[in-house]
């Protein structure tokens, strides 16, 4: 499902992630930004905690107009932290730049503290990495909801149990 679309940026939604990806290496003009804020907040509201992945695909976008948009939206995701904290379980940044890297790294951290993150190469590479990081939150919800399912509860009588003389 599209959320925007833009000669210069697309956001897409597919299932329980979330991806941008960056077209051109233009900067969108304040009503654009506007509106994908406004398009990401009801999304996120509506969501399930945890429930949802950012991938990023900045590829094709400049050192100097990363730096313009970390500066843009850091305000949104400070304001809405509580949000993001609660509604984003994973984020991917695809990109190759060293000095990108540096300059998002800050942002991204506020986005989802203290879960799962990487920088990697390949929108391959970025599936899979949410793909296992959804498999492993939902393994850990199934134990949280039955913990005795995997626990083996057999009756042992005393004389059952065999003691081996270690001398």
């Amino acid at each position: 499902m599209s959320i925007y679309s833009s000669d210069n940026l697309e956001i897409i939604k597919d299932k329980y992630k979330i991806l941008f990806n960056v077209l051109q290496d233009v900067l969108c003009d304040t009503n654009e930004i506007e509106e994908i804020q406004s398009k990401l907040l009801s999304i996120l509201s509506a969501e399930n905690p945890d429930e949802v992945s950012f991938i990023f695909d900045i590829r094709n976008i400049s050192l100097l107009n990363i730096y313009k948009y970390a500066k843009i939206f850091k305000s949104f995701f400070m304001l809405n932290k509580d949000l993001f904290e609660k509604a984003v379980h994973t984020s991917v940044v695809i990109t190759e730049s060293t000095l990108i890297k540096v300059v998002i790294t800050p942002i991204v951290k506020l986005i989802n503290t203290g879960k799962p993150f990487c920088f990697c190469s390949t929108s391959e590479y970025a599936n899979k990495y949410v793909e296992d990081k959804r498999s492993e939150l939902l393994a850990g919800r199934k134990h949280q909801e039955d913990p005795q399912k995997d626990t083996d509860y057999r009756s042992y009588s005393a004389y059952d149990v065999s003691v081996e003389d270690l001398d």
